[in-house]
């Protein structure tokens, strides 16, 4: 699940590299705010319930709430994005004169085509909202809500029509996608191999091989991978302990945890939690430039 904004802000803008063999380590759904992605280069599959599709340099592509995902980068270029993340509450003026309905719309079409001369304008203002995001200060909500609302209006105006009819589709497997929804909603109750392949009824052998060759990692490190996660969150966002932690995850126990973060991150949960502290205090004193982002570790 991607991390939710920080309070109080309503805005979350970064850019990252990744490397041309990226791909996201658990599923991705958005539940408390809109997402929009500008590609700056390589190509990315982003993996649906239902579809999957190829975004290039230049495209957009957007997270309807409460829909399970994946990203697969496929160039051999790396891979570079911007990430708008926002509380609708955000788009409300704008809301007021398209509508609901079209909004919704627009996020459910996933992904946005332009022709050269909007690419220029759509490039110019993700360029001037993560300047005024990395510099963040009293006015930067106001002045990014406007950038918003102009980005919002040139998606709508002159995004490519039928896009979503024209673009590369590739089936995804369902009984993937249904498994991993399973793992992500029961993650404290630690399901094992055999109890998630029998809520998508397939026969355990089957259910490791195909887990293995769609997602590139077994099952037991993907569930892993999880409650890391989550982990992560509370580390950086709580004073809770670390047995604490390893409670409120899934964890057996506090070494268990501390063993799995060592050997996917070289790190300790306390040696995390200083980082995470320092990274924060260094956010404060710098104006809130470059937000943390614990994706680039997981």
């Amino acid at each position: 699940m991607p991390d939710p904004i920080k309070a109080p802000y309503h805005f979350e803008i970064k850019y990252k590299e990744r490397p041309a063999d990226y791909r996201t380590q658990t599923v991705g759904i958005c539940n408390t705010q809109y997402e929009i992605n500008y590609i700056v280069s390589g190509t990315l599959r982003t993996i649906t319930s239902n579809t999957s599709y190829d975004a290039h340099r230049g495209d957009i592509s957007t997270t309807p709430l409460n829909v399970y995902y994946q990203g697969v980068s496929l160039s051999k270029e790396t891979y570079k994005n911007v990430v708008i993340k926002f509380h609708k509450e955000m788009a409300s003026p704008f809301i007021k004169i398209i509508g609901d309905m079209a909004f919704e719309e627009l996020f459910s079409k996933w992904l946005h085509r332009f022709p050269a001369s909007s690419k220029q304008k759509i490039e110019h203002i993700i360029s001037n909202m993560l300047d005024e995001y990395n510099h963040y200060n009293e006015l930067s909500e106001l002045l990014l809500q406007g950038m918003l609302h102009n980005l919002l209006a040139i998606m709508i105006r002159e995004r490519i029509p039928n896009t979503n009819q024209d673009m590369a589709i590739h089936k995804a497997n369902p009984l993937i996608l249904k498994a991993l929804s399973f793992m992500e909603n029961n993650y404290l109750e630690n399901p094992s191999l055999k109890e998630t392949a029998a809520h998508i009824s397939i026969s355990p052998e089957y259910f490791s091989r195909l887990f293995k060759d769609t997602l590139g990692k077994s099952y037991c490190e993907y569930q892993n991978r999880i409650k890391l996660r989550y982990a992560y969150q509370l580390l950086e966002q709580t004073n809770l302990s670390v047995g604490q932690v390893a409670e409120q995850t899934g964890f057996s126990n506090a070494n268990y945890m501390c063993d799995v973060m060592k050997r996917y991150i070289g790190m300790s949960p306390s040696q995390f939690r200083k980082l995470a502290l320092k990274r924060s205090q260094n956010k404060v004193t710098q104006q809130f430039q470059v937000q943390y982002d614990t994706n680039q570790i997981l």
